[in-house]
Protein backbone atom coordinates (compact mmCIF):
# COMPACT_ATOMS: atom_id res chain seq x y z
CA UNK A 1 0.00 0.00 0.00
CA UNK A 2 2.76 2.50 -1.05
CA UNK A 3 0.36 4.67 -2.89
CA UNK A 4 -1.96 4.97 -0.13
CA UNK A 5 0.64 5.84 1.86
CA UNK A 6 1.65 8.73 -0.11
CA UNK A 7 -1.87 10.00 -0.88
CA UNK A 8 -2.64 9.95 2.98
CA UNK A 9 0.29 11.75 3.87
CA UNK A 10 -0.52 14.49 1.77
CA UNK A 11 -3.95 14.27 2.84
CA UNK A 12 -2.50 13.89 6.66
CA UNK A 13 -0.51 16.86 6.17
CA UNK A 14 -3.78 19.15 4.75
CA UNK A 15 -5.92 18.11 7.78
CA UNK A 16 -3.09 19.69 9.72
CA UNK A 17 -3.24 22.62 8.07
CA UNK A 18 -7.05 22.52 8.61
CA UNK A 19 -6.25 22.07 12.38
CA UNK A 20 -4.33 24.89 12.75
CA UNK A 21 -6.63 27.67 11.30
CA UNK A 22 -8.27 29.70 13.98
CA UNK A 23 -12.09 29.14 14.48
CA UNK A 24 -13.04 32.60 13.66
CA UNK A 25 -11.62 31.93 10.13
CA UNK A 26 -13.18 28.54 9.51
CA UNK A 27 -15.69 26.98 12.44
CA UNK A 28 -15.07 23.40 13.88
CA UNK A 29 -18.38 22.31 11.77
CA UNK A 30 -17.00 23.44 8.34
CA UNK A 31 -13.12 22.34 9.23
CA UNK A 32 -14.26 18.78 9.45
CA UNK A 33 -16.32 18.69 6.79
CA UNK A 34 -13.79 19.90 4.93
CA UNK A 35 -11.43 17.54 6.11
CA UNK A 36 -13.35 14.81 5.17
CA UNK A 37 -13.72 15.65 2.19
CA UNK A 38 -9.70 15.86 1.01
CA UNK A 39 -9.52 12.63 2.52
CA UNK A 40 -11.51 11.13 0.36
CA UNK A 41 -10.30 13.16 -2.47
CA UNK A 42 -6.74 11.35 -2.01
CA UNK A 43 -7.64 7.85 -1.11
CA UNK A 44 -10.35 7.75 -4.50
CA UNK A 45 -6.80 8.57 -6.19
CA UNK A 46 -4.90 6.21 -4.61
CA UNK A 47 -7.43 3.85 -5.53
CA UNK A 48 -7.38 4.92 -9.01
CA UNK A 49 -3.55 4.46 -9.16
CA UNK A 50 -3.96 0.81 -7.83
CA UNK A 51 -5.36 -1.14 -10.92
CA UNK A 52 -4.31 -3.85 -9.85
CA UNK A 53 -7.07 -3.64 -7.08
CA UNK A 54 -10.48 -3.85 -8.79
CA UNK A 55 -13.52 -3.37 -7.38
CA UNK A 56 -16.97 -5.21 -9.02
CA UNK A 57 -20.38 -3.75 -7.49
CA UNK A 58 -21.93 -7.20 -8.44
CA UNK A 59 -25.27 -7.20 -5.79
CA UNK A 60 -27.68 -4.77 -4.26
CA UNK A 61 -29.26 -1.57 -5.41
CA UNK A 62 -27.44 1.66 -6.51
CA UNK A 63 -24.69 3.64 -4.94
CA UNK A 64 -27.58 6.55 -4.99
CA UNK A 65 -28.47 4.50 -1.48
CA UNK A 66 -25.99 5.71 0.28
CA UNK A 67 -26.77 9.73 -0.64
CA UNK A 68 -28.91 11.47 2.28
CA UNK A 69 -32.28 10.48 0.94
CA UNK A 70 -34.24 11.42 4.48
CA UNK A 71 -33.41 14.97 6.14
CA UNK A 72 -35.25 14.22 9.05
CA UNK A 73 -33.69 11.23 10.27
CA UNK A 74 -29.83 10.29 10.73
CA UNK A 75 -28.20 7.54 7.93
CA UNK A 76 -26.23 4.64 9.32
CA UNK A 77 -23.96 2.51 7.41
CA UNK A 78 -22.98 -0.84 8.06
CA UNK A 79 -20.03 -2.70 6.85
CA UNK A 80 -18.49 -6.02 7.52
CA UNK A 81 -15.00 -5.79 8.40
CA UNK A 82 -12.26 -8.11 7.11
CA UNK A 83 -9.58 -5.73 6.54
CA UNK A 84 -8.53 -2.21 6.90
CA UNK A 85 -9.37 -1.70 2.52
CA UNK A 86 -12.88 -1.81 4.58
CA UNK A 87 -12.34 1.52 5.36
CA UNK A 88 -10.91 2.89 2.43
CA UNK A 89 -13.51 1.15 0.01
CA UNK A 90 -16.57 2.85 2.36
CA UNK A 91 -15.06 6.29 2.21
CA UNK A 92 -14.28 6.04 -1.55
CA UNK A 93 -17.86 4.92 -2.10
CA UNK A 94 -19.50 7.88 -0.72
CA UNK A 95 -21.06 10.23 -2.26
CA UNK A 96 -19.56 13.74 -2.00
CA UNK A 97 -22.76 15.02 -1.03
CA UNK A 98 -22.78 12.58 1.61
CA UNK A 99 -18.85 12.10 3.00
CA UNK A 100 -18.70 15.52 4.54
CA UNK A 101 -21.44 14.29 7.13
CA UNK A 102 -20.06 11.05 7.98
CA UNK A 103 -18.22 10.09 10.51
CA UNK A 104 -17.07 6.88 12.14
CA UNK A 105 -15.83 5.09 15.58
CA UNK A 106 -12.86 3.81 15.54
CA UNK A 107 -10.44 1.87 17.96
CA UNK A 108 -8.94 4.71 20.80
CA UNK A 109 -5.25 3.59 19.86
CA UNK A 110 -5.26 4.82 16.10
CA UNK A 111 -4.63 8.36 17.46
CA UNK A 112 -0.96 7.36 18.44
CA UNK A 113 -0.77 6.88 14.61
CA UNK A 114 1.19 9.68 13.28
CA UNK A 115 -0.17 11.24 10.13
CA UNK A 116 -3.56 8.54 10.57
CA UNK A 117 -4.04 10.65 13.74
CA UNK A 118 -4.09 14.15 12.20
CA UNK A 119 -6.81 12.60 9.91
CA UNK A 120 -8.77 11.28 12.17
CA UNK A 121 -8.90 14.56 14.43
CA UNK A 122 -9.40 16.99 11.89
CA UNK A 123 -12.31 14.74 10.48
CA UNK A 124 -13.81 13.96 14.32
CA UNK A 125 -14.18 10.66 14.29
CA UNK A 126 -15.40 9.16 17.31
CA UNK A 127 -12.61 7.12 19.48
CA UNK A 128 -13.71 4.06 21.45
CA UNK A 129 -11.99 3.29 24.39
CA UNK A 130 -11.50 -0.51 24.70
CA UNK A 131 -10.02 -1.04 28.74
CA UNK A 132 -7.72 -4.19 26.98
CA UNK A 133 -6.89 -4.88 22.97
CA UNK A 134 -7.34 -8.59 23.47
CA UNK A 135 -9.47 -9.97 20.42
CA UNK A 136 -13.48 -10.84 21.72
CA UNK A 137 -12.29 -8.54 24.70
CA UNK A 138 -15.07 -5.26 23.91
CA UNK A 139 -15.05 -3.77 27.62
CA UNK A 140 -14.64 -0.24 27.33
CA UNK A 141 -13.51 2.99 29.79
CA UNK A 142 -17.37 3.74 30.62
CA UNK A 143 -15.59 6.81 32.05
CA UNK A 144 -14.13 8.31 29.19
CA UNK A 145 -16.83 6.69 26.34
CA UNK A 146 -19.50 9.17 28.03
CA UNK A 147 -18.27 12.30 26.22
CA UNK A 148 -17.73 9.93 23.32
CA UNK A 149 -21.41 8.87 23.35
CA UNK A 150 -22.65 12.53 23.58
CA UNK A 151 -20.41 13.83 20.69
CA UNK A 152 -22.32 10.91 18.63
CA UNK A 153 -25.80 11.73 19.66
CA UNK A 154 -25.37 15.34 18.90
CA UNK A 155 -24.02 14.19 15.69
CA UNK A 156 -26.91 11.61 15.00
CA UNK A 157 -29.25 15.06 16.50
CA UNK A 158 -28.10 16.92 13.52
CA UNK A 159 -28.88 14.15 11.15
CA UNK A 160 -25.43 12.52 10.47
CA UNK A 161 -24.03 10.03 9.09
CA UNK A 162 -22.37 7.65 10.99
CA UNK A 163 -20.73 4.47 9.53
CA UNK A 164 -19.37 1.62 11.26
CA UNK A 165 -18.38 -2.28 11.53
CA UNK A 166 -21.25 -3.93 13.62
CA UNK A 167 -18.91 -6.94 14.61
CA UNK A 168 -17.00 -4.54 16.74
CA UNK A 169 -13.38 -5.96 15.24
CA UNK A 170 -11.42 -7.59 12.18
CA UNK A 171 -12.72 -10.70 11.43
CA UNK A 172 -10.54 -13.82 11.18
CA UNK A 173 -12.57 -15.88 9.57
CA UNK A 174 -14.35 -13.77 7.02
CA UNK A 175 -17.08 -16.08 5.32
CA UNK A 176 -18.88 -16.13 8.68
CA UNK A 177 -19.65 -12.78 9.97
CA UNK A 178 -19.32 -12.10 13.88
CA UNK A 179 -21.98 -11.57 16.03
CA UNK A 180 -23.01 -8.31 16.78
CA UNK A 181 -22.61 -6.16 19.26
CA UNK A 182 -25.76 -5.01 20.78
CA UNK A 183 -24.59 -1.23 21.58
CA UNK A 184 -24.10 -0.05 18.04
CA UNK A 185 -27.54 -1.56 17.23
CA UNK A 186 -29.09 0.21 20.33
CA UNK A 187 -27.70 3.22 19.27
CA UNK A 188 -29.30 2.78 15.80
CA UNK A 189 -32.53 2.26 17.50
CA UNK A 190 -32.22 5.42 19.54
CA UNK A 191 -32.20 7.59 16.73
CA UNK A 192 -34.54 5.61 14.71
CA UNK A 193 -31.74 5.61 11.74
CA UNK A 194 -32.41 4.92 8.43
CA UNK A 195 -29.81 1.77 7.76
CA UNK A 196 -28.05 1.18 4.61
CA UNK A 197 -25.59 -1.93 4.22
CA UNK A 198 -22.43 -1.95 2.99
CA UNK A 199 -20.79 -5.49 2.53
CA UNK A 200 -17.36 -6.51 0.54
CA UNK A 201 -15.73 -9.69 -0.31
CA UNK A 202 -12.32 -10.01 -0.88
CA UNK A 203 -10.71 -7.56 0.42
CA UNK A 204 -8.58 -9.51 2.85
CA UNK A 205 -6.94 -11.36 0.18
CA UNK A 206 -5.45 -8.00 -0.46
CA UNK A 207 -4.74 -6.32 2.77
CA UNK A 208 -4.62 -9.76 5.00
CA UNK A 209 -5.54 -8.90 8.87
CA UNK A 210 -2.65 -9.44 10.17
CA UNK A 211 -0.23 -7.57 7.77
CA UNK A 212 0.83 -3.71 8.31
CA UNK A 213 0.52 -3.21 4.85
CA UNK A 214 -0.98 -4.93 2.27
CA UNK A 215 -2.01 -4.19 -1.44
CA UNK A 216 -1.55 -7.84 -3.40
CA UNK A 217 -3.30 -7.87 -6.44
CA UNK A 218 -7.12 -8.90 -5.90
CA UNK A 219 -10.48 -8.71 -7.24
CA UNK A 220 -13.06 -7.22 -4.73
CA UNK A 221 -16.88 -7.21 -4.82
CA UNK A 222 -19.51 -5.39 -2.85
CA UNK A 223 -23.28 -4.95 -2.53
CA UNK A 224 -25.85 -2.30 -1.41
CA UNK A 225 -28.76 -3.10 0.35
CA UNK A 226 -31.26 -0.61 2.65
CA UNK A 227 -31.75 -2.32 5.90
CA UNK A 228 -34.38 -0.05 7.43
CA UNK A 229 -35.05 2.46 4.48
CA UNK A 230 -37.78 4.35 7.13
CA UNK A 231 -36.39 3.99 10.48
CA UNK A 232 -35.24 1.32 12.72
CA UNK A 233 -38.23 1.38 14.67
CA UNK A 234 -40.76 0.74 11.84
CA UNK A 235 -38.42 -2.19 11.18
CA UNK A 236 -38.51 -3.61 14.77
CA UNK A 237 -41.98 -3.17 14.84
CA UNK A 238 -42.43 -5.39 11.92
CA UNK A 239 -39.65 -8.02 12.65
CA UNK A 240 -41.35 -8.43 16.38
CA UNK A 241 -44.84 -8.90 14.97
CA UNK A 242 -42.98 -11.83 13.40
CA UNK A 243 -41.25 -13.14 15.90
CA UNK A 244 -41.41 -16.45 17.59
CA UNK A 245 -39.05 -15.27 21.04
CA UNK A 246 -41.06 -12.39 22.63
CA UNK A 247 -38.65 -12.12 25.46
CA UNK A 248 -35.97 -11.11 22.97
CA UNK A 249 -34.52 -7.23 23.25
CA UNK A 250 -35.45 -5.21 20.23
CA UNK A 251 -30.82 -4.94 19.76
CA UNK A 252 -30.56 -8.92 19.56
CA UNK A 253 -34.16 -8.92 17.29
CA UNK A 254 -32.08 -5.63 14.80
CA UNK A 255 -28.69 -7.71 15.67
CA UNK A 256 -29.71 -10.91 14.56
CA UNK A 257 -31.80 -9.43 11.24
CA UNK A 258 -28.77 -7.32 10.00
CA UNK A 259 -26.36 -10.13 9.99
CA UNK A 260 -28.37 -12.59 8.35
CA UNK A 261 -29.17 -9.68 5.58
CA UNK A 262 -24.91 -9.01 5.32
CA UNK A 263 -24.25 -12.80 5.25
CA UNK A 264 -26.77 -13.31 2.98
CA UNK A 265 -25.43 -10.60 0.97
CA UNK A 266 -21.85 -11.61 1.55
CA UNK A 267 -22.40 -15.00 -0.12
CA UNK A 268 -23.83 -13.77 -2.86
CA UNK A 269 -20.82 -11.76 -3.23
CA UNK A 270 -18.79 -14.90 -3.51
CA UNK A 271 -20.97 -16.64 -5.93
CA UNK A 272 -21.27 -13.90 -8.36
CA UNK A 273 -17.04 -13.23 -7.74
CA UNK A 274 -16.63 -17.05 -8.75
CA UNK A 275 -18.96 -17.43 -11.59
CA UNK A 276 -17.80 -13.98 -13.71
CA UNK A 277 -14.34 -15.04 -12.81
CA UNK A 278 -13.37 -11.96 -12.13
Amino acid sequence: MVTFGLVSSIAAVACMGLLELPEALLSTRRRKSAAALVVQFFWRLGMLCSPWICIHKLDGVGNRVLEVQDETRPTIVLVNHTSFLDTLIAVTLLPYGTVHRARTYLASYLLKIPLLSSMIRAIGHYPVHFKRSEDGDFSVDKERMREVTRDVQKHLDMNGVLIFFPEGQINDNPDRLLDFRFGGMQTILDADARVVQLVTYGCHQCWPRRMQVGGYPCSVAYGLEEVAPTGARALIKRLRADSKDPGLSDAAILASYARGMMQAQYDRLGEKLREQNL
